[in-house]
């Protein structure tokens, strides 16, 4: 099994998190769950994603959008979001004067929102514990990344099994989000990236890949940064900047 490989063995989900949201416009989210991971397909209409203070970013239906913890982020029908429900920790939605609404916006079976034919719709999946997914994994991941839907019907499957009970239905809510998460991720490193430094891309830099499979060969040996260099053949300051 190579480095990449070894990555995308690593989700398994736990009992995760599964929500249709429905809002009719104009809607905003503040999201500070402090969640490992969430995975947010758009089904219809779109919205926007501003994070930890950056600008707003466009999202539409089709795209999927994949958020690491700590980061804190609001979606949102306009540019211009005032304020909306705050999703806290443990999911718990509260309107911003506190109170609950996790009950009031419920929309049946997994699905809550302010209109249930409301014309923008997102599914949210989310993992629960870090274990879940390993630190080097998502250490691995930027704040926030915007990708195609590699798997469409996926997505749809997944919307359709969200808002059904049935045997063993936490089972299949896992392993669904699992695949959606995997095939994601993969599509986002098809992408190349190249804003982002991460060892998920080990495979595409030849010295990278070459000092990654010595490692793995040899887990056991002390190495050092000048020995790994000299292996793959480049400077310390060159290995140190990969």
């Amino acid at each position: 099994m190579d480095l990449l490989e070894d990555f995308l063995a690593q989700p398994h989900a736990r009992d995760a998190f599964l929500l249709r949201v429905v809002m009719g416009r104009p809607w905003s989210l503040l999201v500070e769950d402090k969640a490992p991971l969430s995975i947010i397909p758009a089904l219809s209409g779109g919205g926007w994603i501003t994070a930890d203070g950056s600008r707003p970013h466009r999202f539409e239906a089709g795209e999927i959008l994949v958020v690491r913890s700590p980061t804190t982020y609001t979606l949102s029908s306009d540019q211009d979001h005032g304020g909306g429900t705050r999703i806290g920790a443990g999911q718990v939605c509260s309107s911003p004067d506190g109170r609950d609404l996790s009950e009031e916006l419920s929309a049946g079976i997994r699905t809550w929102g302010n209109d249930p034919q409301g014309e923008d719709q997102l599914l949210v999946g989310t993992y629960r514990h870090h274990s879940e997914l390993g630190r080097l994994m998502l250490q691995s991941l930027p704040p926030w990344f915007l990708v195609n839907a590699p798997v469409p019907e996926l997505v749809s499957l997944l919307n359709r099994e969200t808002a059904h009970d049935g045997f063993a239905q936490s089972s299949v809510l896992d392993r669904l989000l699992d695949a959606l998460f995997v095939t994601t991720l993969r599509a986002w490193i098809n992408t190349g990236a190249q804003n982002h430094a991460s060892l998920l891309f080990a495979p595409r830099d030849d010295v990278v890949r070459r000092v990654t499979e010595a490692v793995q060969a040899d887990p056991a040996r002390e190495w050092a940064v000048e020995s790994l260099a000299a292996l793959a053949g480049v400077s310390r300051a060159s290995l140190t900047r990969r």
